[in-house]
């Protein structure tokens, strides 16, 4: 059997709590400015991870640029080269048909010289040997 006789009590009574109530042991601390350092900083770091990430992209393109105008430039030579030949093609194109002229011109000429070789050679020649060329043979 149950020896301790039935205590009623009161869950709700305070007694031998008067010491705690009049000095109170919660400690209260005033707002923490921590979280707010720490967003502060979280920030930052975001801001400059994004602004490194974007210094690096600039620096892409600069480079990319540099190969570029190095590209075109080499480009722009070999145009500029290739409008010189094109410029002395067209000019011996233009010659073209006045060297046929002379040409034509030589060979005329020069077919008359073999022609006159031809007729001095022919005066060259003892008079027997020009009789027998002629047609004028001895019976």
């Amino acid at each position: 059997m149950n020896t301790n006789p039935k205590v009623n009590i009161d869950p709700v009574a305070l007694s031998g709590f008067e010491a705690f109530l009049e000095t109170p042991h919660v400690i209260v601390e005033e707002p923490v400015t921590k979280p707010e350092v720490e967003l502060e900083k979280t920030t930052v770091y975001y801001e400059t991870r994004t602004l490194l990430e974007l210094l690096g992209q600039v620096h892409k393109v600069h480079e990319l640029l540099n190969e570029t105008n190095q590209r075109l430039t080499s480009a722009y030579n070999r145009v500029q080269h290739m409008e010189r030949v094109v410029e002395d093609q067209e000019k011996k194109l233009q010659i073209i048909p006045e060297l046929e002229k002379q040409a034509l011109r030589a060979i005329e000429l020069q077919d008359k010289l073999d022609e006159a070789i031809s007729n001095l050679e022919k005066l060259r020649q003892p008079w027997w040997h020009r009789l027998s060329n002629n047609g004028v043979h001895k019976i």
